[in-house]
């Protein structure tokens, strides 16, 4: 997201204050998460939400990753994950297996 003033951002928050944050995330990363969640269907965005938890958790307490990268690896998968989620949703390819 590129730089907000502070009404916009005080107006983004306002916005998103019902949407369903994951449990665990990056703080700086909230009002992107909240601002994409927004964009999927009411009833899928808790769903997503807590798979979003996951793939972070998953990835912050990854012992195969060096512990200075752990928290980087796991915004960039989270956050990867959730963009094509909404990518999907948006261009209206709800199920990729189909050929």
């Amino acid at each position: 997201m590129s730089k907000l003033s502070y009404s916009e951002k005080k107006k983004l928050q306002e916005s998103l204050k019902y949407i369903p944050l994951p449990i665990m995330c990056n703080t700086d990363d909230n009002l992107w998460i909240g601002s994409n969640l927004k964009l999927l269907p009411e009833r899928y965005r808790q769903d997503i939400a807590n798979l979003y938890t996951l793939i972070f958790f998953r990835k912050l307490h990854d012992r195969t990753i060096p512990g200075l990268k752990r928290k980087g690896e796991a915004r960039k998968a989270a956050n990867a994950f959730l963009l094509n989620i909404v990518d999907s949703v948006q261009n209206g390819n709800t199920n990729d297996n189909d050929m």
